[in-house]
């Protein structure tokens, strides 16, 4: 070994203590290899983890001769590092969407990230964070590379002291990581995770790829136009609109303290809805997607494949598939898709093939936004009924009400429908607004609670109001993001089917429907993907 004494290499803690820098190495070794990839392993055993990679790294750069050190020091960082953000990346897509982070698929999320921060806190306040964070990793880099290359050229006493040391742990270790293995112990003090991880990691991106083949076969094969194109004579001359509420999943209706709200409320909305003459039939579907991405879902929805990943979106919208409403402008129907959350072009919305795509600038609102909602469900619902108004054709809508969507603040007051006008009547002072503090779990809470008890209120009184002999079809998009119900619940979200004409529901399953706005906690879930194939058989003539 020819590395030269660097007994200068000191790292400062405070005046007049001095901490050799090769520690600091030894310290960012261990908390990037325990550093966990889930937001529910952060805690006790995290904490006190003793790896085994870390004794092995430290005599690899205690051992290893320059040229071959240099080299694996700097393939160590640059691992290390990416290990660090792909991990940092999964506890951030748990707790946003309850499922691991693909890196071939999910890098568009940064730019969606950035849409929903630089709306909601404003764009200056979201670029210092992103730099402040940048500067970081920059910082840890530099320090492990730094700190590494003390550790390298670490001589005298201490060099032998640390080598016997690390050996020492490493032949006290194995044994225990042997023993807690073949005693399958629920938590274990030594950890040997990076191996497994990596082939982890590996065999994700490779069922990634497999899963990309799997949908090009998927795409190629439709089993409703193999019966032939659907005439959907049963609800001819019909409206048949469809309304997507944002973030309105099953946990709303089975825990608390939702629950307590949601139930008196859709039991109001079935009162409602009964007077005005409407009859309801409810179910559950299971969404592909929870936390977020609502336009999978609405993809999953309209195209009948299951599209849970941005790679079968894209490969959805290059694609010839023909979409639920693209069926319905074949059999006659004028078909328009309300978008209110969509801001910029929207190349995407050609695959849909709407007869006509109103976005937020297209709707003609006046008033002020809700943070980043464009604009009150209210006021989407109003213009929704301007076109059906001015319509001399059955019309097939897709509408995506967002005012339900996170940060759940500023909430709009409902207003009087003859007021609604071009929207100016939202100046401002018709919302209520209280600030998010995103570690206040149940002030979180409510305040979802309380932006969907709106959505679902102004909805019913639109149908109520405006229904007229029109299909109708109530939905959630995905269940809310995890700091609502936790991880690992239901991907399942309600769904409302509604119309004057009770016949038009009997046509319904009566094992995947109950009657009424409170789906039967019993009834088994349908695929959204399967919506597409179901209108397209029941609503047929018999």
């Amino acid at each position: 070994m020819s590395y030269p004494v660097s007994s200068h290499r000191f790292w400062t803690v405070r005046a007049g203590f001095r901490l050799p820098l090769w520690w600091l190495a030894i310290l960012l070794l261990w908390v990037a290899l325990v550093l966990p990839a889930h937001p529910d392993r952060f805690g006790f055993h995290a904490v006190f983890a003793l790896p085994l990679e870390l004794p092995i790294v430290i005599l690899a750069v205690l051992c290893l001769p320059a040229p071959i050190n240099r080299l694996f020091r700097y393939v160590l960082v640059v691992s290390l590092m990416l290990l660090m953000v792909l991990r940092l990346a999964d506890v951030g897509s748990y707790l946003a969407f309850d499922r691991a982070f693909s890196p071939l698929v999910e890098w568009h999320l940064l730019g969606d990230g950035w849409n929903l921060a630089s709306s909601t806190v404003g764009r200056t306040q979201a670029a210092t964070v992103i730099g402040l964070l940048m500067l970081l990793l920059i910082g840890i880099v530099w320090l492990l590379a730094s700190s590494l290359t003390a550790l390298a050229r670490l001589q005298g006493h201490w060099r032998s002291r640390l080598i016997i040391a690390a050996t020492a742990l490493l032949l006290m270790i194995v044994p225990v990581l042997v023993i807690e293995r073949l005693t399958q112990q629920d938590w274990s003090i030594v950890t040997a995770g990076i191996p497994g991880e990596a082939i982890q990691r590996v065999q994700a991106m490779h069922k990634s790829i497999n899963d990309q083949h799997a949908f090009v076969k998927a795409l190629a094969e439709d089993p409703v136009l193999a019966r032939g194109e659907p005439l959907f004579s049963a609800v001819a001359g019909r409206d048949v609109l469809v309304l997507f509420i944002e973030s309105y999943g099953r946990s709303f209706l089975d825990l608390e303290p939702m629950r307590t709200t949601a139930l008196p409320g859709l039991a109001i909305s079935e009162d409602m809805l009964a007077d005005a003459g409407l009859v309801q039939r409810s179910g559950w579907l299971e969404s592909p997607i929870r936390g977020g991405r609502s336009w999978l879902a609405h993809a999953s929805f309209m195209s009948g494949l299951h599209i849970d990943n941005q790679a079968r979106f894209d490969r959805l919208i290059s694609s010839d598939r023909v979409s639920l409403n693209r069926l319905f402008a074949a059999a006659g129907w004028q078909t328009i898709g309300l978008m209110p959350a969509i801001q910029f072009a929207w190349p995407e919305g050609r695959w849909y093939g709407f007869d006509r795509t109103l976005t937020m600038h297209e709707l003609g609102y006046r008033g002020k936004p809700f943070d980043w909602v464009t604009m009150p469900d209210q006021y989407t619902l109003s213009a929704l009924q301007k076109i059906r108004e001015r319509t001399d054709r059955p019309l097939m809508a897709e509408v995506a009400l967002i005012s339900s969507h996170v940060p759940w603040t500023p909430i709009p007051k409902v207003v009087p429908w003859n007021l609604i006008d071009d929207g100016r009547v939202f100046d401002g002072t018709q919302r209520f607004e209280l600030p998010i503090v995103w570690k206040d779990r149940p002030g979180v809470q409510a305040l979802y609670i309380q932006s969907l008890e709106y959505s679902l209120r102004v909805v019913s009184e639109y149908v109520a109001r405006f229904a007229d002999d029109a299909l109708i079809i109530v939905l959630g998009d995905h269940q809310p993001a995890s700091i609502i119900d936790g991880w690992g619940k239901t991907a399942d979200v309600p769904v409302h089917i509604i119309s004057r004409d009770a016949s038009l529901l009997a046509r319904l399953p009566d094992a995947h429907f109950s009657s009424g706005m409170i789906p039967g906690a019993t009834l088994p879930s349908l695929p959204m993907e399967s919506v597409r194939s179901l209108l397209s058989s029941v609503f047929e003539a018999q």
